[in-house]
């Protein structure tokens, strides 16, 4: 069923991946390369390596999130015989559709913070995000140190005192909002404040 539904042009396979990313196991960078693969093999039926490596995503990378898609069964490369009889290199879907329509008849749809944090930072710095952004931002978030809230007041921040906000500049923001937190939170010890209040 999703199958056909790819076919035909009726399955958001984009925005399925973004909203369920945890729930697929991927990463950002995963997500990514699955969703070119996914928009060659619509075009083309097959997937041309070369032309994927031109994607944004440095070698080292890709060469992971293929190995983790093909870990997960998302994909499957096969050999098959072209028209003039020659072996050529093929790829399936069917498991990534399978994977598909499990999560869909067991309902299991999330609200996805990354998902959220790479749009809102997109918006913010209103221009897609390249692969390396998408890199960054996967360590970020995979360490759970900020929150989508987090995300937001840095951007709100840096839009009032930048013309151009990037990444990086993104980044070194929540760090210094995370710095400035810590400090306020730390409370003079008691026995401190006691041995104050003796001297007044």
């Amino acid at each position: 069923m999703i199958k056909k539904l790819f076919y035909g042009g009726y399955f958001d396979y984009s925005k399925f991946i973004s909203n369920n990313i945890n729930t697929l196991s991927l990463t950002i960078v995963d997500a990514f390369v699955l969703t070119k693969i996914l928009d060659f093999y619509k075009e083309t039926n097959h997937i041309d390596i070369k032309k994927l490596g031109l994607c944004g995503v440095d070698k080292k990378n890709l060469d992971k999130s293929l190995a983790n898609l093909i870990d997960r069964k998302f994909i499957n490369f096969y050999l098959e015989n072209d028209e003039n009889g020659l072996a050529c290199e093929a790829v399936s879907l069917d498991g990534f559709f399978e994977r598909v329509a499990y999560i869909i008849n067991n309902e299991t749809y999330e609200d996805n913070d990354a998902y959220m944090i790479v749009n809102i930072v997109q918006e913010g710095l209103n221009k897609p995000l390249t692969a390396k952004d998408l890199e960054l931002l996967t360590s970020v978030i995979n360490e759970n140190r900020f929150k989508r809230e987090d995300f937001e007041n840095a951007l709100e921040k840096l839009k009032q005192t930048r013309r151009v906000i990037t990444v990086k500049s993104l980044l070194i923001e929540l760090e210094n909002e995370k710095t400035g937190i810590i400090k306020e939170e730390k409370e003079t010890p008691s026995f401190v404040k006691d041995f104050v209040s003796q001297l007044k």
